[in-house]
């Protein structure tokens, strides 16, 4: 995904066109799209850019059909590397709810669109405006329920502010997945079973999955 990213230099639009053609290719159906969008925490971005991003993904999924596309992947180490013939014949929304509308009977819809934060920007404001991007799910980065751990670590939020988060999330109906972090700075093999533990045995937290990060020391960095 990455990899990605970076060949279509971050273009929301073209990396999603760039996925489908790979998905095609290998016979893969996309009728049915769950849009996994990982750029970190995303209320760090400007709201106008938040917008243009996602608008370009349905944007993507609306006129990838109406692409002419000419495979380069004879000509090039990219596996699935082709240029797009007719880029600027191609006629896209004039804004994000016309976007969202015109998928709604799209050949590729975006049944599913997840989006990562961190706990201390789950707030209505902000949960309203993700409704309005109809996105349905988010990962959140809680890395340990040991608010001592979390402290040595730099987190900026402590276990109470996770609990209040998920409340908010299920309050607005979001599906929500959590990072837990092993091995951080401080932790124990018993603390982090007991992490593990906590995850499920508190009322608050019980996600529907976790991702599993395990901690990893880069050289140059404080940790």
């Amino acid at each position: 995904g990455a990899m990605r990213a970076w060949l279509n230099q971050f273009d929301p639009l073209k990396q999603v066109y760039n996925r489908l053609y790979s998905l095609s290719q290998t016979w893969h159906k996309t009728d049915k799209i769950e849009m996994i969008v990982l750029w970190g925490t995303r209320d760090f971005y400007p709201t106008e850019y938040k917008e243009e991003f996602i608008k370009g993904l349905y944007d993507a999924c609306n006129t990838f059909d109406d692409l002419k596309i000419e495979d380069k992947k004879e000509k090039t180490d990219r596996k699935y590397a082709f240029n797009i013939i007719n880029e600027k014949e191609i006629q896209y929304s004039s804004s994000l709810e016309e976007a969202i509308k015109a998928n709604e009977t799209a050949t590729h819809r975006i049944i599913g669109l997840t989006i990562e934060t961190r706990p201390e920007f789950v707030n209505d404001e902000n949960c309203q405006s993700r409704r309005k991007m109809w996105v349905t799910r988010i990962e959140m980065g809680v890395q340990s329920t040991d608010n001592a751990i979390l402290d040595l670590n730099q987190r900026g939020h402590h276990i109470e502010e996770v609990r209040k988060a998920l409340h908010k999330l299920r309050q607005y109906a979001f599906k929500f997945s959590i990072h837990i972090m092993p091995g951080l700075y401080g932790s124990t093999v018993a603390k982090d079973i007991q992490t593990w533990s906590s995850v499920y045995s508190d009322p608050f937290l019980k996600p529907e999955d976790i991702k599993f990060y395990p901690t990893s020391v880069i050289p140059w960095t404080v940790l």
